[in-house]
């Protein structure tokens, strides 16, 4: 094509002048005329692919798209055309957004969990100071005793146990993991208890707060998604059905003596597990757990009363001890120590 352009100029610069001087009319001018006309309409044919007809599909500005995608000024001068007019194909290159997320998606779950275990963590919050601040370090017999007569002469913190039990009934449990669920009902089993003892202190034992010493287990205490909801209804209509595993019973505290330990902080999801086991070997191993007498052994009546949580039969039970047992008691069931008989201390905590 540039060559035959080439000719033509050749062709130009050697033609007489007389040619020219003949005007528009003169034969040779006109089929010269005509030739020019015809290397134009190819050059712009070849240069110019895309009809003007499609132009209005175009979506993004055109003047954008004809700078983006120009030739160089030399090729445009080569081809007989200007740069900033030529249309090209709209296919501007895909960002990596893609790419991006998927490289920011780690961090962000990351970020994601971190925000879930400060909003559950703060949740707890004033639980835990009350706990810390109430809660006694175990005994010679392992047991943890709660100040329920400073507590109830302390207004500041029996309005922040009052506002910390009012912020759980505003909570949904069912947004909750499996795991923040089963702290959050265990914190507000215990929190409960300790505000009912608490107001109705002094007490010997809990279930003076009930007719024929039936205790508060069955009044409704707290209001969870609009329902109405018992001691009961939290420990064996949530986190057994729920939830079930015989960890459960070293979660939540009936403030008593014969209960498993009331923890000097709050149950969280991030460190429930580790925990629960720590206390379940930490209960076991006290006279409230387990004493030895000869080959026979006297248990916790929480072995016999949710017997079918620790494998439905006495064999089950002493599987369950077995895992967490030291020292004598360790022996005394890998020797064949049978269960004799069961106990429990009802007095409370204090």
């Amino acid at each position: 094509m540039l060559r035959s352009v080439l000719y033509l100029t050749i062709g130009f610069t050697v033609l007489p002048s007389t040619v020219f001087a003949q005007g528009s009319d003169c034969p040779m001018h006109k089929q010269m005329d005509a030739q020019k006309a015809a290397q134009t309409a190819q050059v712009t044919e070849a240069v110019l692919p895309v009809k003007v007809a499609a132009a209005p599909q175009i979506s993004t500005p055109r003047s954008l798209t004809a700078i983006a995608a120009a030739p160089s000024q030399a090729i445009a001068l080569e081809r007989g055309v200007e740069a900033p007019y030529l249309v090209t194909t709209n296919k501007a290159p895909k960002p990596s957004s893609a790419i991006v997320k998927t490289a920011e998606a780690p961090a962000q779950m990351a970020d994601k969990n971190e925000e879930t275990k400060t909003m559950t963590s703060s949740l707890h919050s004033p639980w835990n100071d009350i706990l810390q601040s109430y809660v006694s370090a175990p005994d010679a017999a392992g047991l943890t005793h709660f100040d329920y007569a400073r507590l109830k002469a302390t207004a500041s913190d029996m309005a922040k146990l009052d506002a910390y039990i009012e912020s759980l009934e505003d909570t949904n449990p069912g947004n909750l993991s499996d795991n923040e669920a089963i702290a959050f009902w265990a914190n507000l089993y215990n929190a409960v208890t300790i505000q009912v003892v608490t107001d109705n202190y002094p007490i010997k034992s809990i279930r003076k707060l009930g007719s024929f010493n039936s205790g508060p287990w069955k009044k409704d205490l707290v209001t969870i998604n609009g329902t109405a909801m018992s001691l009961d209804d939290i420990e064996h209509g949530t986190l057994r059905e729920k939830y079930p595993s015989p960890y459960i019973h070293y979660m939540v505290n009936c403030a008593s003596v014969g209960c498993p330990n009331l923890l000097n902080e709050a149950w969280e999801a991030d460190t429930l597990m580790a925990k629960r086991k720590t206390a379940a070997a930490d209960y076991i191993n006290s006279p409230r757990g387990a004493v030895i007498k000869g080959d026979r052994l006297t248990v916790s009546a929480i072995y016999d009363w949710f017997e079918e949580d620790f494998g439905g039969s006495k064999e089950g039970v002493l599987k369950h001890l077995s895992k967490y047992a030291a020292g004598d008691l360790a022996a005394a069931i890998k020797g064949g120590a049978t269960i004799k008989k069961y106990d429990y201390d009802w007095s409370l905590n204090k």
